[in-house]
């Protein structure tokens, strides 16, 4: 896919120029989703294809932010964070312009901070507007975000993130494929 179209892999360099640990936190989003989506019962490699692309770029669209607001240990003004809620359309927009992306991987860039509550952004789209692909990459968005060390917030380990999402962001996920998610988080364990 990388070499099927310059633009697409200029994106992501820019991307990984831009602050590394958005690659690999694209990277961890990519291997929850499609561990995710397959336990969840989705077998088809083109379905799981779109949903690796979809959470693979994720938040290319970050690289339009300026790396210092990225990177902030402090919490972001006003102006900042309206600026950070436009990362989902910027990805999008400039992944419509390679016309390499399926509508599934653009549809999970666009959406993945929406929640099932209706309170995200960019759209505020609620429940079952929300595609289960969005669904499940949002897992493992938030999972990874709590996991990974970050300028504003030390890593948790995996029961300490399970723990509070289940806490305090459950009512934002969706409910079954969360329940999906500990089930395979605790399968996993040695």
């Amino acid at each position: 896919f990388m070499l099927s179209d310059r633009q697409v892999f200029g994106h992501m360099l820019q991307a990984i120029s831009t602050v590394y640990h958005l690659y690999s936190h694209s990277v961890n989003v990519m291997t929850y989703s499609v561990a995710l989506a397959e336990f969840s019962g989705y077998a088809a490699s083109s379905t799981l294809r779109e949903i690796a692309l979809g959470a693979l770029l994720h938040d290319v669209g970050k690289s339009r932010i300026d790396a210092a607001i990225l990177s902030s240990p402090d919490a972001l003004t006003a102006e900042e964070w309206s600026l950070m809620k436009q990362h989902p359309r910027f990805g999008y927009d400039m992944l419509v312009a390679t016309r390499s992306v399926g509508e599934v991987a653009l549809d999970i860039v666009l959406h993945h901070h929406e929640n099932v509550r209706g309170d995200g952004y960019p759209d505020a789209i609620k429940g079952q507007g929300l595609s289960p692909f969005v669904r499940v990459v949002s897992i493992a968005d938030v999972f990874d975000a709590l996991t990974t060390d970050r300028p504003w917030q030390a890593s948790r380990n995996s029961f300490e993130a399970l723990s509070l999402m289940t806490s305090q962001i459950a009512v934002e996920l969706d409910r079954d494929l969360f329940r999906s998610f500990v089930t395979l988080m605790g399968s996993l364990r040695p």
